[in-house]
């Protein structure tokens, strides 16, 4: 059943000129050798949710930053690495993957 406009929350509706980002952090090595952190955010109306990242399974004559996919709620999804897809190198510290 559709809901109406007032079913919606506020930051979605038209003309409040709010907006909410989901903010997450990607890390690369420079070649200096420093880490660096790079911020980025998303805004919430374009993310469905984050979940911890599910049993991957590995799919042939894909590109390298999507080489799997995963099933999540009965539905199977391409899981994309955006840092090997944007070519960041990654450091040498512990990250809990997450999936968006």
């Amino acid at each position: 059943m559709a809901h109406g406009i007032g079913a919606l929350p506020e930051v979605l509706k038209v003309g409040t000129n709010e907006m909410e980002l989901v903010v997450f952090k990607m890390f690369t090595n420079r070649e200096s050798g420093q880490m660096e952190t790079r911020i980025y955010g998303v805004n919430v109306a374009k993310v469905r949710e984050i979940i911890p990242m599910p049993q991957v399974t590995t799919v042939p004559d894909t590109p390298n930053y999507a080489d799997s996919m995963a099933e999540v709620r009965g539905e199977v999804i391409p899981i994309v690495d955006l840092g090997r897809w944007m070519k960041l190198v990654m450091p040498n510290i512990e990250i809990r993957p997450k999936v968006n």
